[in-house]
């Protein structure tokens, strides 16, 4: 796993957690209210 920022147009700072293979497809899990990309449940899922 990788943190990775990326950043809006506007300026706003994203921390995503990347987890990187070589396949050529792109999921993205997106934690709901409450949640985190940190949580126990989000890293299993990845």
């Amino acid at each position: 796993m990788q943190e990775v920022i990326l950043k809006t147009k506007d300026n706003v700072k994203i921390a995503v957690n990347g987890y990187f293979s070589s396949n050529d497809e792109v999921v993205i899990v997106a934690p709901g209210w409450c949640m985190t990309k940190d949580s126990n449940a989000f890293r299993q899922i990845s």
